[in-house]
């Protein structure tokens, strides 16, 4: 059986709560998943791609709508070679001058240092309440990102 990840990102890449936040961020987490067979947060040294596993289906312009897979993969070999560093882009579409973290991923994937995880979290969905007070409790508006593998 395939495993399910939830991984809840800050919408800025370089966000690392205070100690005290990410405390607070994960014990809402914890209580919003009590079936959950793990719970936990993570900090790295440098800005990672937190992807959506198998649920990948494609990478579009969030002006055009244009798909940008082929183009997406070279982007993001670039910037591994320089640890994902700086992510701003221009799309081969349109010429959108964005961030590889702002580009429409379906599923939702993003950058960040600091992520809290769910490894099979028992519940479909997070409520908005909870998606809200881990929000309040990390300082940063959130992003969701289901992963499976």
């Amino acid at each position: 059986m395939a495993d399910t990840f939830l991984r809840i990102i800050p919408t800025e890449p370089n966000c690392v709560p205070s100690v005290l936040s990410r405390e607070r961020a994960l014990n809402v987490l914890r209580r919003a998943v009590p079936m959950a067979e793990d719970v936990s947060a993570h900090v790295s040294g440098g800005v990672r791609f937190v992807d959506c596993g198998a649920d990948f289906e494609s990478v579009r312009c969030p002006a055009c709508g244009a798909d940008i897979g082929e183009w997406w993969a070279e982007a993001m070999e670039i910037g591994h070679a320089q640890q994902f560093r700086d992510l701003r882009i221009t799309t081969p579409c349109c010429g959108l001058h964005t961030s590889l973290n702002d580009l429409a991923y379906s599923w939702p994937a993003g950058f960040a240092r600091y992520s809290l995880e769910a490894l099979n979290p028992g519940v479909e969905n997070l409520p908005d309440s909870v998606v809200d007070r881990i929000s309040r409790a990390i300082g940063q508006s959130v992003r969701i990102i289901w992963a499976h593998y």
